[in-house]
């Protein structure tokens, strides 16, 4: 199971809602945003995760490997520009498995703060 996946089945059953946002054609710095919907209280509740690109990294921007995502962005609107979607970074290039709690817990912050 890759990362993507861990991660969408970790949002499922903390009952997350998952869809694919549009990407801007300029969107070099993302791989791929997911819109999370709340399905608990605060019901419909929106938060963007954007699984942020490694500048760094030489890459082939019709073909992003895994290993090239650096970090996952979190935010409440949909990031338009990497500054955006930085804001609420979590790494997860060199130590997957430690932030993936990290990731649920800045989730549910957003729920928190309604």
């Amino acid at each position: 199971m890759n990362k993507h996946s861990k991660i969408a089945k970790r949002l499922a059953q903390s009952g997350w809602n998952i869809a694919q946002a549009p990407l801007a054609l300029d969107c070099w710095w993302a791989k791929e945003i997911w819109r999370l919907s709340s399905e608990r209280t605060p019901t419909g509740l929106i938060v963007y995760m954007s699984y942020l690109i490694d500048p760094a990294d030489d890459i082939d921007l019709n073909n992003i490997q895994e290993h090239s995502i650096w970090a996952v962005g979190l935010s409440s609107d949909l990031p338009t520009c990497r500054q955006d979607a930085e804001q609420k970074a979590i790494p997860i290039k060199r130590n997957f498995e430690k932030s993936t709690p990290m990731i649920m817990l800045e989730v549910e912050r957003f729920r928190a703060s309604v």
